[in-house]
């Protein structure tokens, strides 16, 4: 880095494009390349517990939109407990755990929504 930067918990992985950017080496278009490249490669070392969780979950919402129109009333509760419980046995990190589960509690509360 020109100017000495360090950034504490830079993977490697990102330093190229990190650098690309800041000593302007490349243009927008290979700054982009770059770094999705680099997140790219990240998501593959990474393995796919996101997505198995993501996948399981969007299962469980496929069963409950499939019993709203037999039954027309969603115990949400219930959902959420069974929502938290599938992240819990999923493997995956904290903080993508936390991101997937989030974004399934989104969508089952907009579900509602559509449903009233």
């Amino acid at each position: 880095m020109p100017d000495g930067d360090v950034i504490p918990g830079l993977r490697r992985l990102y330093r190229q494009p990190y650098q690309e950017i800041i000593e302007g080496k490349a243009n927008d278009y290979e700054c982009s390349r770059s770094l999705l490249a680099a997140i790219k490669k990240d998501i593959q070392q990474r393995d796919d517990p996101p997505i198995r969780l993501a996948q399981e979950l969007g299962r469980c919402l496929n069963d409950v939109i499939d019993q709203v129109g037999l039954i027309n009333a969603v115990d949400y509760a219930r959902l959420s407990a069974e929502f938290e419980q599938i992240a819990q046995n999923s493997g995956c990190p904290y903080i993508s755990n936390e991101l997937v589960l989030r974004a399934g509690k989104l969508f089952f509360v907009s579900l509602d929504m559509v449903l009233l």
